[in-house]
């Protein structure tokens, strides 16, 4: 867990940010939206902090259609996610959509690192749902992220980054595809930098607070030991600002899903450096 000062700072900057609808809304107008409140809430539950909330619940719960379904499978997330953190059901099964989503995958038009960041939640959305990935389509998940897979160990197009390496790697864990044999710390140990912790793309500067976050999931999955440790804390905490808030970089502007990022990396590095 963060340093007590920092997660006090944290909290008291995300609730600020609730507004009377019961949504959240980072730049604090009565404008709440879906992503905003999922990461208010799940920065505050990674803090250990519960809220308990009707209007918050009444708020993710208007985005499910009668149907069932969403406008995206982004707000299914946010919702689904959501709603979980505060201990509320959703009223209309969601499977179905999945379901419709995984057929559908991948989409048109789309960079490859949408994709593979729409794999990492509908796979995170599955497990949590216990809907099955039929075995080829599971299959075709598989080789898709794989022909992505480039000669110094990474992936991406039209060349490799840490970003789409460490959804690659976390979608192919979920997927049961054994991330071991594919040599990618090869490729994070030539993102890892001494001034900065992790790059996106070797030897290019400057990094953000993502970049970090993206190298602390993709060596969680390998079981490897990133070398600057220290600096990735650094900069991590570096991005916090006066009013408790993380922005991409330090002195940046802060926002809810920086500052959610923040959190997780923290929370990541921390269980690297426990070996836990």
């Amino acid at each position: 867990m963060p340093d007590p000062t920092l997660v006090e700072r944290t909290c008291q900057y995300v609730l600020e940010r609730q507004c009377q609808s019961g949504g959240f809304c980072f730049y604090r107008l009565e404008e709440p939206n879906g992503a905003d409140t999922f990461y208010a809430l799940a920065t505050l539950h990674l803090l250990g902090r519960k809220i308990s909330s009707e209007e918050t619940s009444r708020f993710l719960e208007a985005t499910q259609k009668e149907d069932g379904t969403f406008d995206n499978l982004y707000q299914a997330y946010y919702t689904i996610q959501g709603l979980g953190y505060l201990n509320r059901p959703l009223k209309r099964d969601p499977r179905p959509f999945l379901e419709t989503v995984i057929n559908r995958f991948p989409v048109e038009n789309a960079t490859l690192e949408t994709q593979l960041k729409r794999l990492d939640i509908l796979t995170d959305l599955c497990a949590d749902l216990c809907v099955e990935i039929p075995p080829k389509r599971r299959e075709s998940m598989i080789d898709f992220i794989l022909s992505y897979r480039n000669a110094d160990k990474g992936f991406g197009t039209p060349y490799s980054s840490l970003l789409s390496t460490s959804y690659a790697l976390s979608c192919l864990g979920k997927l049961s595809y054994p991330v071991s044999g594919l040599e990618a710390d090869r490729f994070l140990q030539a993102c890892e930098n001494p001034i900065h912790g992790f790059l996106d793309v070797p030897d290019m500067a400057p990094s953000f607070l993502e970049h970090i976050l993206a190298g602390a999931v993709a060596s969680r999955v390998l079981g490897y030991r990133p070398r600057y440790l220290d600096t990735c804390q650094q900069f991590v905490t570096h991005c916090q600002s006066t009013n408790g808030g993380f922005s991409r970089s330090p002195g940046g502007l802060p926002s809810l899903q920086d500052t959610y990022r923040a959190i997780l990396a923290l929370i990541h590095l921390e269980a690297i450096v426990s070996g836990t």
